[in-house]
């Protein structure tokens, strides 16, 4: 009997330490992988009259109506420029539908497409926003940044465009539109380039688009980023 008995507990220990080793094997497989940069996922850029401010330090948002002036194309009347809302974020970058703008960076595509291959501040050349008027840009046969404001005329021909928008070119240039000659008349991708921008201050930025529609549903709309933001030393 003692000989059964020490065999039956030699048996439960050995079979306790076998799943303790197999829980840890688990938990060690089963260990989320921690990224050395943060992500924003499915932020909604439908509406065509406002901005949404992003905060590449902490990832907080907010959205508020375009201030600026606007130029219909089918009448050319103008709504004049509006009271701006105040911004209650410190903000680095801002979306219109499918464009950017910067709070005063400048901007460097790096031609890579991963994260983790940029990891110290680059040389090149960095381009600042400009402003693109309207009357330049409607005449453009290709590439034009049009920011279109207010849709209600569209079936008149009578949109609404933002007339001296300041955008960042190459931010813009990290989504591909594709015309297709029929409804929708534009596909909207991106090219997953990684961007830096920089500030005078001495801080800087990573930012790459990863995806162009809602990352569960592939609704269109949805644009999400990873990004990295480095403070001043």
């Amino acid at each position: 009997m003692k000989i059964y008995h020490y065999i039956a507990m030699l048996a439960v220990t050995l079979s306790v330490t076998a799943c303790a080793y197999t829980n840890h094997f688990l938990d060690e497989d089963e260990r989320e992988e921690v990224l050395p940069y943060s992500t924003l996922q499915n932020v909604k850029v439908s509406a065509y009259d406002t901005w949404t401010y992003i905060d590449l330090k902490t990832g907080k948002m907010e959205t508020h109506p375009d201030a600026g002036e606007w130029i219909y194309g089918g009448t050319g009347g103008v709504r004049e420029a509006q009271q701006a809302e105040p911004i209650g974020i410190e903000w680095h970058i801002a979306v219109h539908r499918y464009e950017f703008k910067t709070n005063g960076a400048s901007v460097l595509n790096t031609g890579k497409t991963d994260m983790a291959n940029v990891t110290t501040l680059p040389e090149g050349s960095y381009t600042p926003d400009a402003v693109l008027p309207y009357e330049t840009e409607k005449d453009k046969m290709e590439g034009a940044y049009l920011l279109s404001m207010d849709m209600a005329g569209m079936m008149a021909g009578n949109i609404g465009y933002a007339h001296n928008p300041s955008i960042n070119l190459p931010l813009c240039e990290g989504i591909t539109r594709t015309p297709t000659g029929t409804m929708p008349p534009v596909i909207y991708g991106n090219t997953d380039k990684v961007f830096v921008l920089k500030w005078d201050d001495g801080s800087w930025a990573t930012l790459q688009i990863t995806g162009v529609v809602h990352t569960v549903s592939g609704v269109s709309n949805y644009l999400s980023f990873n990004y990295k933001y480095n403070p001043a030393k």
